[in-house]
């Protein structure tokens, strides 16, 4: 069993254990020197992670080739996590491991691109008129994290207004001041969705 190897004979090593990017596949690999022939030393040994989004799997495999345990994790938020290996309730050295995992939240991602915005007040908008856009969400259940706001020209000012038509849909309605280039700005959870902001011809 795991007692008879020396917990300072099992190492780990590779950049999954330092960083890493949200939905993609991070790993590292565990080396144990001391393998014993009569029993796998992976059965005893632990994996297990703490972070932002639990649970997450890690799978492990032998690679026999390199003669050590092939590790893998694939993390949907951003965050700092902890990584335990542990044999027989014991950590390794360096254990527990604290990747730092960038990127956006693969939650987020899904969402926003969800979200569906079009209309003629889109491409192009009238001064002193009330332009009207229509936004998609695609799934209610994520309404509550619709945020819509534009921006304009220096001194512009535009009043927007945003009223639930049904469904998933919401009527945007801004009045712009003065002629020029505004951006109008989607966002769900505090993430923009693709193409955001829209930019569009004032006149």
């Amino acid at each position: 069993m795991c007692s008879a190897i020396d917990i300072n004979d099992i190492t780990a090593v590779g950049p999954g254990l330092v960083t890493g990017e949200t939905g993609g596949i991070c790993h590292f690999n565990v080396y144990i020197n001391r393998r014993k022939a009569n029993y796998d030393v992976k059965d005893f040994l632990e994996f297990f992670m703490e972070g932002p989004s639990e649970p997450i799997p890690l799978r492990c495999a032998d690679n026999e080739q390199d003669g050590c345990i092939d590790v893998t994790y694939s993390p949907i938020l951003p965050g700092e996590y902890k990584i335990f290996i542990r044999c027989n309730g014991q950590n390794i050295k360096g254990s527990p491991f604290c990747p730092i995992i960038c990127g956006e939240s693969i939650r987020q991602n899904l969402m926003t691109s969800k979200v569906n915005v079009s209309g003629e007040g889109l491409k192009h908008g009238k001064v002193r008129e009330e332009n009207e856009v229509v936004v998609d969400i695609g799934d209610y259940s994520i309404s509550g994290g619709l945020k819509v706001a534009i921006a304009g020209p220096r001194n512009a000012k535009a009043t927007l207004k945003m009223v639930h038509i049904g469904g998933c849909k919401y009527k945007v309605t801004y009045t712009p001041t003065i002629p020029g280039v505004y951006y109008l700005h989607v966002k769900i959870a505090n993430s923009h969705i693709p193409q955001s902001p829209f930019p569009i011809k004032v006149k």
